[in-house]
């Protein structure tokens, strides 16, 4: 019996802290790899954090102008000064610099640095903006030694009035293009307000190494490709096997590791990270043969509900934290869970910090901690997205006129965060590594550490602070979390923030109540009948392995006889083909097939259809796929769509995989029957049996129901089973 066995040494494991689940123990024991992979984590002896230098002169701006330049693309009334500030509020010193408009202007200051062709570096800043009409925002030029433009990096952009942050608080990391010899790092302001910068870093990140052997039998693999799933650092081993990948940004302990050569199946090794200065050794032991033909698993699940909708209901002022008054149906969501730290040191330590920015008369009352919680998560957790070459290349600032050497056509920075949790579950190139996506999350602890989570992640960090703060919490979907509102007499009632929408909306606009409350109960799609996570899929893999989603969606129809049977009739097209007959195929702003980069040779062919941004998926604007005006506050029908796609590369000699999906929560407002449901499978043969169960686990209140799909693994992987040799 082949296992996978991972060693670490107690720095290594800090290092590799996030995603762990319960269960993993047992499942290891039953392990047995299409794909072997032995690793020994271990770090350098002697390694140490390198000092990082910054390529900016006068980042903070302390020696006045030095080494910064004044350029404008649209002079109009701008005004690029160097100003004193507040020391406290804009980091290490009395200065910033300025940049002021009282309109129509496009100006910047800008300093050029020389890069390495084809290196990753870090870009970020300390900001404030006031009253901007229009964008402030970090922006980044690579040009080549002729000064032709190679690449355009605008950073999101923000405006309105934000008072001192940190743009971003998951640092971005931006790639030199090949042939690149200069970056003009430019801080921008486009139409009229003020906007400082401070603190501006420009270079290298922090950075680690990996190394390793490839082994197959306990031979040496000589000339086999090991690369880091979806990035540029990829090396080929030596005649003893060996190999190493430098200058690895540290990043989430999320990238993937792969080695191939033909003759043997892939090795894959999930869940590797790096330190500063040190290097991560990853041993990969491949087996003879050669991968299946077709190891993905593809599962759609559909089902129907009526709403009678209703207002997201503010928390009332009144309302008291009291333990003694919370209903026992609702106490249940005021403890700790495996996947819900509340208990842990680092969020009890941020709750206290929250609780103690609250003045101490109003720290009792649920409204003014709520708020502190909501507020203290927007301003500091960034919302998981991951950066668009594509919107790059549209929204740049070289579509103003002027920009010297600009090219008809133009290519953005190709780096992309793979670590990023966005780009790993929904991005048709991302891949995710674990048992399954209960595995794969962040607990609220490693959020925090992280500095950023998507958007399942915002919901647990918001409900296990909200239970540090002694208020009854529990995540929901559209992913976000309501908690208790409890009054003097005794009622009560569920309010709901929705800390990544509200993130968005801070980090571009400033606002601050964006997202709270962010729905009414009745739109409330999935919530959970303990102090545990909901999951819109969940399945269970022995051998840790790949998968990644479609974002769920839904498609709206009339309250009436008519929009049910429309409703019913795109389900029983959807259980034949796999596709809902509303979607659209292509949401605005992304580019037409022909454009976009080839997939690498794990990825399944690209997934057709539109998925709903951030604000639409939580709420804050139509869908694409839904109709706009009255409908939305009218009672309507509403399919709910998930999709997953399971990689059994990794699936060994489990026999069986059960795939389940949850029906809609019993809220006030939303009605469903089970029959009316569909799913879909690009592998009907492989299908087992299909089933329903129910589950009630009082006090809570309510009936939670799962739509179950068996498969047999064998005949998922042509007929018959991976196994190790």
């Amino acid at each position: 019996m082949t296992r996978h066995t991972i060693h670490r040494t107690p720095a290594a494991q800090a290092a590799t802290a996030p995603k762990r689940a319960a269960g993993t123990g047992t499942a290891l024991k039953r392990l047995a790899l299409a794909s072997v992979v032995l690793i020994s984590a271990v770090l350098a002896a002697g390694g140490t954090a390198r000092a990082r230098e910054n390529l900016l002169r006068n980042p903070g701006a302390e020696h006045g102008e030095t080494g910064w330049q004044r350029f404008f693309l649209e002079r109009g009334d701008a005004r690029l000064e160097v100003e004193r500030v507040e020391a406290d509020g804009a980091g290490d010193g009395g200065r910033a610099l300025a940049v002021r408009s009282g309109g129509r202007a496009f100006a910047m200051w800008q300093q050029r640095v020389p890069v390495e062709a084809g290196r990753v570096y870090e870009f970020s800043a300390r900001m404030k903006v006031a009253d901007v009409r229009g964008r402030a925002l970090l922006h980044v030029v690579f040009r080549g030694e002729d000064g032709r433009i190679l690449a355009l990096v605008d950073l999101l952009p923000h405006s309105r009035t934000i008072d001192w942050f940190q743009a971003y608080p998951a640092p971005i990391l931006v790639r030199a293009s090949e042939g690149s010899s200069t970056a003009e790092v430019n801080l921008c302001l486009q139409g009229g307000g003020t906007a400082w910068f401070d603190d501006v870093y420009f270079g290298p990140p922090a950075e680690g190494a990996i190394a390793g052997t490839v082994t197959c039998a306990g031979r040496p693999v000589e000339g086999a490709r090991v690369y880091l799933y979806g990035t540029p650092f990829e090396a080929r081993t030596d005649a003893s096997g060996r190999y190493r990948l430098a200058r690895v940004p540290v990043r989430s302990p999320r990238y993937i590791l792969m080695a191939e050569r033909e003759g043997v199946r892939t090795g894959v090794a999930g869940d590797v990270g790096v330190e500063d200065g040190r290097t991560r050794e990853v041993n990969l032991d491949v087996a003879r043969g050669s991968d299946p033909s077709d190891p993905l698993l593809r599962v759609k699940f559909g089902c129907l509900r009526r709403i009678e909708p209703s207002p997201p209901r503010r928390a009332d002022p009144q309302a008291v934290i009291d333990r003694a008054r919370y209903p026992a149906s609702v106490k249940v969501y005021l403890g700790p869970n495996e996947f819900i730290d509340s208990q842990s040191a680092a969020v009890r330590e941020v709750a206290q910090r929250i609780l103690a920015s609250v003045p101490e008369g109003d720290r009792g009352r649920t409204l003014p901690v709520a708020e502190a919680v909501f507020g203290w998560i927007i301003r500091h957790i960034e919302f998981d997205t991951t950066y668009d070459p594509g919107d790059a290349a549209r929204r740049g600032p070289a579509r103003a006129a002027g920009v010297p050497g600009r090219p008809a056509r133009f290519t953005p920075s190709n780096f992309t965060d793979t670590t990023s949790g966005k780009w790993q579950t929904i991005s048709p190139e991302g891949w995710c590594w674990g048992h399954n996506f209960k595995d794969w999350l962040y607990k609220p602890s490693e959020c925090l550490a992280a500095k950023r989570g998507i958007c399942i992640e915002h919901s647990r960090l918001a409900t296990a602070l909200l239970r540090a703060c002694g208020i009854p919490a529990r995540p929901v979907k559209p992913y976000g979390c309501q908690f208790w509102v409890q009054m003097p007499d005794g009622s009560g009632y569920w309010s709901s923030m929705s800390t990544n929408g509200g993130r968005a909306a801070y980090r571009a606009r400033g606002e601050t109540r964006a997202g709270m409350p962010s729905v009414g109960l009745a739109d409330v799609h999935l919530a959970p009948l303990d102090a545990g996570p909901i999951m819109h899929s969940d399945w269970y893999v022995d051998a840790k392995g790949l998968w990644r989603e479609v974002h769920p969606w839904h498609t709206v129809y009339g309250g009436t006889d008519d929009g049910r049977r429309q409703a019913l009739a795109d389900l029983a097209v959807f259980a034949r083909t796999g596709d809902d007959p509303q979607r659209r195929a292509r949401p605005r702003g992304r580019p037409e097939r022909s454009e976009r980069p080839e997939r690498p040779p794990l990825g399944p062919p690209g997934l057709e259809g539109g998925r709903p941004g951030p604000f639409e998926e939580q709420g804050f604007g139509p869908a694409r796929r839904m109709p706009r005006g009255p409908m939305l506050r009218e009672q309507r029908n509403q399919v709910e769509y998930s999709d997953v796609t399971i990689n059994l590369l990794t699936a060994g000699s489990q026999p069986r995989l059960e795939v389940r999906f949850p029906f809609p929560a019993e809220v006030e407002g939303s009605t469903y029957d089970p029959a009316d449901r569909a799913f879909w499978t690009n592998h009907p043969e492989a299908v087992v049996r299909t089933w329903v169960s129910e589950e009630r686990k009082p006090p809570a209140e309510g009936t939670a129901r799962w739509f179950h799909i068996a498969f047999d693994v064998a005949k998922v992987l042509g007929g018959r089973t991976v196994r190790a040799e």
